[in-house]
């Protein structure tokens, strides 16, 4: 009866723990805007084995222990890909849909969970032909949920970056007619093409800005011209274009507007111009400002650190709650 003691305070948080720490943002939504009330990113030496104790001082220090939460799975520990729709009712389509995954995982179908949402392409009011199915082991869910419990805060939903940054690029002016973006963190990263506010495609790549510090020998202000001539950034570029092109073939839709890249915790200021010359199209660096309303004072390297926890915390509730224990 904890979660009923204590009346919740207004919008939701969002928390993401990563090897290097913990990244918290609160949003309130006023008037249809969301407004960044505060955001942090606290450093941790504990690799990510961060326990709810260690979580709920941490949120006691900064007067959010008493509001909603939304949490984020790991990219790494789940699978997001379009699946031939069966032909059962919509609320029985994840179930439907698990069985028919059994030689696709590499663990026992029965420790599966599985959600289930539309494929854009689909026709409104009629049984979808194709739907985006993200899966993941039992366990990492349930881990990712009992890091909540144990530090007897509110869970109101866990979700994937996918969605969490599909939150952000729907404020953009440029989502109107179709826009790219790229999404660089330590290791990997992350192209996705959306519309209208829906995700039509995502994809995760292997380049990720220790790998881009490698190849420019640890110059992050390294000049454009310099930058171009950067191998890696060339298959930077030939990821994207592939996505891109994906994206125009199969969904048989216009050339993205643009592409943004969004803040990242090790900046590269001339990444923008060298793509846009590489893919002949607008590039531009996603200026949260144009997301949402920032009244924290949080700085910039924290913004772009809790990133995954701003787009967690824009989170509408038109989507599934977590499942009860």
């Amino acid at each position: 009866m904890f979660f009923f003691k204590h009346k919740l305070g207004e919008g939701q948080v969002g928390l993401v723990v990563t090897p290097e720490g913990v990244a918290v943002a609160h949003v309130v939504w006023e008037e249809e805007q969301p407004v960044l009330k505060k955001c942090f990113f606290e450093e941790s030496a504990a690799q990510g084995n961060v326990d709810g104790f260690m979580l709920a001082e941490l949120l006691k220090k900064n007067e959010l222990f008493h509001y909603p939460f939304v949490g984020v799975l790991p990219d790494n520990v789940y699978e997001i890909f379009p699946f031939d729709a069966p032909q059962v009712p919509l609320s029985e389509m994840g179930l439907a849909i698990k069985w028919r995954l059994k030689d696709r995982l590499d663990f026992p179908v029965e420790e599966a969970v599985v959600e289930v949402f539309d494929l854009p392409g689909n026709r409104p009011g009629e049984p979808p032909k194709s739907v985006y199915v993200a899966v993941a082991r039992e366990r990492e869910v349930r881990a990712c949920i009992q890091r909540f419990q144990d530090a007897k805060v509110t869970l109101k939903a866990v979700d994937i970056p996918e969605l969490i940054f599909r939150n952000l690029t729907s404020r953009l002016e440029d989502d109107r007619d179709g826009m790219a973006s790229l999404y660089l963190w330590r290791r990997r990263g992350l192209v996705m093409l959306t519309k209208q506010k829906t995700m039509y495609l995502a994809r995760h790549i292997n380049t990720g800005l220790e790998q881009l510090m490698d190849a420019v020998d640890g110059r992050g202000t390294i000049s454009a011209r310099e930058l171009a001539g950067v191998g890696l950034v060339d298959e930077l570029a030939l990821e994207v274009q592939r996505t891109m092109d994906y994206f125009e073939s199969h969904f048989f839709q216009s050339p993205a507007a643009s592409l943004h890249i969004a803040p990242m915790e090790i900046p590269f200021p001339n990444l923008p111009e060298v793509m846009a010359d590489k893919l002949g199209m607008r590039v531009k660096p996603m200026q949260l400002a144009s997301i949402l309303k920032i009244e924290t004072e949080a700085a910039e390297l924290d913004l772009a650190r809790s990133l995954s926890a701003i787009g967690a915390a824009m989170r509408r509730d038109e989507t599934v709650e977590v499942p009860a224990k």
